[in-house]
């Protein structure tokens, strides 16, 4: 069987809350994930938080998007469990619920059909 992303991938969302918190800890959470990102900032890169984001999200995104989607997955589990820990809940609770994805027991979980849990299980499974 052929398994094909849904066109409702919770990255954006979850990358978009990621993006709210200080531009300090965006490496270290993307670190966790396992991806490599190129963390280096020129000068004016590094002047200000606005400046370190808007260099890093084509960076983070560029790399996201080279992943399998297995991988791609993984790392979306990966966020979502950090920005849990640093309390970011309901606000990306409430924008994943709108495509179909939600946060239960900390964990990202897609919402509804029973195909779609079996995929996800079947994707993280080793």
């Amino acid at each position: 069987m052929n398994i094909t992303k849904s066109g409702l991938d919770p990255w954006r969302i979850i990358c978009g809350h990621l993006f709210e918190i200080d531009s300090y800890y965006i490496p270290e959470l993307i670190d966790k994930t396992g991806i490599e990102v190129d963390w280096s900032l020129t000068g004016r890169q590094d002047y200000s938080h606005k400046y370190r984001k808007a260099a890093y999200r084509p960076r983070i995104n560029s790399v996201y998007q080279s992943l399998s989607t297995n991988d791609q997955l993984r790392v979306s589990y990966t966020i979502v469990a950090e920005l849990v820990k640093m309390g970011n809940i309901d606000a990306l609770d409430n924008d994943l619920r709108r495509i179909g994805w939600s946060i239960a027991e900390d964990k990202l979980v897609p919402i509804g059909g029973r195909c779609k849990r079996n995929i996800l299980s079947k994707r993280f499974s080793t």
